[in-house]
């Protein structure tokens, strides 16, 4: 039960500040109104209304007083229309139109002297043709991004007539279509590119009025396509094809590598590829003197792996010579089978004619048996029983070091380590019989070992360092 009263007088209190403070209100309009003040006046009877509406002197003064603020507004924005301040005259128009908007909300309708509505359009559109003629005067000046900003202006308002609006566009358009020229003319390609898109959203990109803009667009590219070109050929004359490459590159999607327009670019990157290519002789991988064996194939192994993950698909501007005339120059020279010094390297490379040489040495084999007996047990015919034994993973990890040397000054531009293991994973497999191998008194002779595996890589190669000098 004291619930229940508590919580009734908390509501009773509420209501009475409420109360309290439109009565409060209404006082104060009563001495705005009394002073003359009718707008001050309407605005604080309206506030006490908002608060109660059910306050019915509060109702009543807001009719007497809101016939007369408005009638006050509309005489303010006559005297500032005919002195030429018409943003100051539209300002008064808008507080009369929120005082009847507030009102008319509240079931208390005002209204407005004789000739309100007409003067209140001509004043509006007066201030709708006053941003255009800044817009014209700007656009005469050659200040295209004013005279946007005051079309757009113009453009947005709610009261703006439909030829006010075409004329709005219009100057608009023309004004970012210029300012995209003028960039062009700069060189300023994407500020072009920024004024153009916001001259094409005027009307629509595939529109009819955005001719002229989408002709300044494809203008824009093919000054931008014509520039990177002419970039390109600087960077050549300067011996920098990698970086005139990635021009080229950018100028051919402008229109799409495969378009027909863009065939000097293409035939602009052939040549630079051409011109900044290195060739590079890569010697067969051979043991150091320290390594007193190597397991058979691992040397063709190797070089097969090499051949596959490097040599067949070189980085760009690496032009490799072929594995066969590299071993034909080797044999040549009698020094196939061993490790070259630098000036043996060197010689070979120049009887190739390339500009680089790699020499790779394996300066480390390790191999890692683990036997694991798995208990595999196998009865045979006679009673008698044969364990299987698995070699599991047993795993080969070479080390190559390698030198890239420069034909031209013998120096050694790169060095390097090659990491490779070869991990098999290996299985028992029965002999190839025609007879099931349960039924026959096998021998460890018999009992076979197969596998497979092969090579990985873990270490990247380093023939990129070729390029770095172009």
């Amino acid at each position: 039960m004291n619930r229940i009263l508590t919580a009734t007088c908390s509501i009773i209190c509420i209501l009475c500040v409420a109360c309290v403070s439109a009565k409060e209100r209404y006082e104060e309009g009563q001495r705005a109104e009394a002073s003359g003040q009718f707008s001050h006046a309407a605005g604080l009877y309206l506030d006490s209304l908002q608060r109660d509406a059910q306050y019915a002197a509060a109702r009543i003064g807001l009719e007497r007083t809101g016939v007369k603020a408005v009638a006050e507004h509309f005489r303010l924005a006559q005297r500032f229309e005919a002195s030429g301040r018409l943003a100051e005259a539209e300002a008064q128009f808008q507080l009369a139109d929120d005082l009847m908007g507030s009102a008319a909300g509240l079931s208390v309708p005002i209204d407005a002297p004789g000739g309100y509505a007409q003067r209140r359009a001509d004043v509006l559109t007066a201030v709708t043709d006053q941003l255009l003629n800044e817009g014209d005067r700007y656009l005469s000046k050659r200040e295209w991004t004013s005279a946007a900003r005051e079309y757009s202006a113009a453009a947005k308002r709610p009261a703006c007539t439909p030829q006010q609006l075409k004329r709005a566009q219009e100057g608009c358009y023309a004004s970012w279509l210029a300012a995209a020229g003028e960039s062009l003319d700069k060189g300023r390609f994407d500020d072009s590119d920024i004024h153009v898109a916001k001259a094409m959203s005027i009307y629509g990109a595939s529109s009819i009025e955005s001719q002229s803009a989408r002709d300044m667009k494809r203008a824009i590219s093919d000054a931008r396509y014509r520039d990177m070109l002419l970039q390109a050929n600087q960077r050549i004359e300067a011996g920098r094809f990698q970086s005139a490459y990635i021009v080229v590159q950018d100028a051919l999607e402008i229109y799409g590598v495969d378009a027909q327009s863009t065939a000097e670019a293409r035939a602009l990157r052939d040549r630079i590829i051409e011109l900044g290519a290195v060739s590079v002789a890569v010697m067969p991988v051979w043991p150091s003197p320290r390594i007193k064996h190597v397991p058979a194939g691992v040397l063709g192994a190797i070089d097969d792996r090499l051949e596959d993950q490097y040599w067949s698909a070189p980085p760009l501007f690496i032009r490799l010579r072929e594995e066969r005339v590299v071993r034909r120059e080797l044999r040549a020279a009698e020094c196939e089978r061993q490790v070259l010094t630098n000036e043996e390297a060197i010689a070979i490379g120049q009887s190739l004619g390339v500009d680089y040489v790699v020499l790779p040495v394996m300066t480390r084999c390790d191999l890692d048996r683990q036997e694991l007996a798995l208990g595999y047990m196998v009865q045979l015919t006679n009673g008698s029983a044969a364990e299987l034994k698995v070699h599991n993973r047993r795993t080969l990890r070479l080390v190559c070091d390698y030198r890239i040397l420069c034909i031209a000054d013998g120096t050694t531009l790169a060095e390097g380590v090659i990491e490779t293991e070869s991990a098999r994973n290996h299985r028992h497999a029965p002999p190839d019989l025609n007879v099931n191998p349960k039924d026959l008194d096998l021998t460890k002779r018999d009992m076979g070992i197969r596998g497979s595996g092969g090579f990985r890589l873990r270490t990247n190669f380093a023939l990129p360092a070729l390029t770095q000098r172009r």
